[in-house]
């Protein structure tokens, strides 16, 4: 008779797990069972192998734990990188603005130096047309300056006087009238040289007064050049101040001040005097010094060159990206064409 599925057993070894060892399986390998000893045998190699594949696993995790850390380390770094590259741009940017912005405010001045030059020679060309114009008649005729309302009789009588002259004094009354002519011609062009010639004669005037003055030039001091400009946002103040000897250039003194709404331009003058500090790190080997300052909605960046020292060989472009004076002057160059140079830019200079 068969017997149900319910009533059949599972042996108790096949529940217990297999690494551990049954007292009965001990005995049957102390008493020589060659099944016994090959099972015990398998069993353990089985163990072994378990434990070596779980290793081998682990040793896989760990080496990718390892690679996802790169990644993100790598992934990082490319990060950092993006952002040195943008903040880079963003300086260049600026410097390109402020040049462009230096640029049109000295255009700006040359159109209205212009225009000043052409309303100056307008208002010259209508006072002279208005004195022209009010210039009086010279008389041809005696008979013409009569009124209108005099007698007819006494027309008559003086034109009868007039042919009746003798051919004498008609003459002498001709060569008056005609010297009268003759100065007041001369009177008129003298006064409209003087006019015109009038900014000529100013200047010669002062040249003179100057070589009577004789005023002492400065040539050991100091040129301090000025320009102040307006953004969107700020207010800027540069200062430039060349150090001289005997007219030569020595160093100079480079004065950035930016200066902004202490709130709502809060984060834009942390981003000014970051870079400001950026820059610092930048010049360690080029015998330029650079200090930083930020107070109260206003960021200063000061820049010292020693024409002395520096070598413009090492200047590379990160230090002007970065915010920083190209050393264009030369040691030793003369302080009057510097000046002439920064004037054109828009600059107002003084010596002391």
């Amino acid at each position: 008779m068969k017997k149900s599925k319910v009533e059949e057993v599972v042996p108790i070894e096949e529940v217990v797990d297999k690494s551990v060892v049954s007292s009965k399986e001990v005995d049957e390998v102390v008493n020589g069972n060659e099944k016994a000893l090959v099972d015990q045998i398998e069993r353990i190699k089985s163990i072994s192998k378990e434990q070596e594949l779980q290793m081998i696993e682990e040793e896989k995790q760990k080496a990718e734990a390892i690679k996802k850390a790169n990644e993100l380390k790598m992934q990082e770094m490319e990060r950092v990188r993006q952002i040195e590259e943008q903040r880079a741009l963003d300086a260049k940017k600026k410097t390109e603005l402020l040049r462009a912005e230096e640029e049109r405010q000295r255009l700006e001045a040359e159109q209205k130096k212009k225009e000043e030059e052409e309303k100056k020679a307008r208002e010259l060309a209508n006072v002279q047309t208005t004195q022209v114009q009010n210039v009086p008649e010279i008389p041809k005729k005696e008979v013409e300056n009569q009124p209108e309302n005099t007698n007819q009789e006494k027309i008559e009588d003086k034109n009868t006087e007039t042919l009746n002259m003798p051919p004498a004094k008609k003459g002498s009354s001709e060569k008056a009238e005609t010297a009268k002519r003759i100065f007041l011609v001369v009177f008129f062009i003298a006064i409209f040289a003087l006019l015109y010639f009038m900014d000529y004669v100013n200047d010669f005037i002062s040249n003179i007064q100057a070589r009577n003055t004789k005023e002492e030039v400065i040539t050991t001091g100091k040129s301090v050049c000025e320009l102040k400009k307006s953004t969107d946002k700020f207010d800027v103040s540069i200062t430039a101040t060349f150090q001289i000897i005997n007219s030569k250039l020595t160093s100079l003194t480079y004065l950035t001040v930016t200066k902004g709404d202490e709130k709502e331009d809060k984060n834009e003058l942390e981003e000014l005097y970051n870079e400001c500090i950026t820059l610092k790190d930048e010049v360690s080997s080029l015998n330029v010094t650079v200090s930083c300052s930020s107070k109260k909605g206003e960021v200063s960046n000061k820049q010292i060159i020693d024409y002395e020292k520096i070598d413009k060989n090492k200047v590379t472009s990160a230090y002007t990206e970065a915010g920083g004076v190209y050393p264009e002057f030369n040691k030793g160059q003369n302080i009057d064409e510097i000046e002439s140079k920064m004037t054109s830019s828009g600059y107002k200079c003084s010596r002391s």
